[in-house]
């Protein structure tokens, strides 16, 4: 690995983790009430899956474009969209 590979994924991992941890405090649980309200649901763990997943997409991104590794961004967010896609099927399947 060179010393810019290790450089990028460490600021990445940083902005990452740092953003995750930040809108977890900010939020706090606002953003999950108003999704139970919003689709009439009390169903946390659903919520919990999407708003987590969301939010670690949106993480990741950020975490690679401060870095201007815009190829490891968009495949980044694409895996992540691409699990996301699995949260209805895990909410009918696995209870």
């Amino acid at each position: 690995m060179t010393i810019n590979e290790i450089t990028d994924t460490t600021i990445f991992g940083y902005v990452d983790n740092i953003l995750l941890i930040f809108f977890a405090y900010k939020s706090a649980l606002s953003i999950e009430k108003y999704l139970q309200v919003k689709f009439n649901t009390t169903d946390t763990k659903l919520v919990c899956a999407t708003v987590g997943a969301f939010s670690n997409t949106i993480s990741d991104g950020l975490g690679w474009l401060v870095t201007l590794n815009i190829e490891m961004m968009f495949y980044t967010m694409l895996g992540c969209i691409i699990a996301m896609a699995f949260i209805p099927l895990f909410e009918k399947y696995v209870k």
